[in-house]
């Protein structure tokens, strides 16, 4: 019986000590890692450096202005380069009409093959005038689109902290 105490105290002071130390790890916790008051400025600037909507158009800004050239516009020439080399080893046997025989094993040939090609439309219709001048709007309308969704979504970013601060407020009133 006496052992069964002694077990008992040991396993409360056990209890105490583990009890105690969860204490201080969930205050330290709190204190350590508490997270920062973010302020209406922070939580937009936040929201449009991380919206990939954002990203997308900036991305596709880019490529129209890259894509607005006179090459693709048509006004530049194509040229084109082609090169080919051909190896062969083949075992030969020729037998000509007089008699003679050429025997060959592993003869070895190679050839290369190159060309270039220049084509250069002098007038398409104003065809090409008419791609130019899309191209430049295609880069206008990349420019506007950037502008007009960034001020759409920083007009719509404040929402959630609005609405935190109204169910704050509320709480408080309560």
């Amino acid at each position: 019986m006496l052992r069964r105490n002694q077990k008992t105290t040991i396993d409360m002071a056990l209890l105490k000590k583990i009890l105690i130390l969860q204490s201080l790890l969930f205050l330290l916790n709190g204190s350590l890692f508490s997270q920062n008051l973010l302020t209406m400025e922070e939580a937009v600037k936040t929201a449009l450096e991380n919206n990939y909507g954002i990203k997308l158009i900036k991305v596709d800004q880019v490529a129209s202005r890259l894509n607005n050239t006179l090459g693709n516009a048509g006004f530049l020439p194509d040229i084109s380069m082609n090169l080919g080399r051909n190896y062969n080893v083949n075992n030969t046997r020729q037998e000509f009409f007089n008699g003679d025989i050429r025997e060959g094993d592993n003869v070895q040939s190679n050839t290369l093959n190159t060309n270039i090609q220049l084509n250069w439309t002098i007038f398409d219709g104003m065809r090409m005038f008419v791609r130019k001048d899309m191209q430049r709007k295609e880069e206008e309308i990349s420019a506007i689109a950037k502008k007009l969704f960034g001020f759409t979504y920083d007009a719509g970013a404040d929402r959630p902290f609005a609405r935190a601060i109204e169910a704050k407020l509320k709480e408080k009133n309560t």
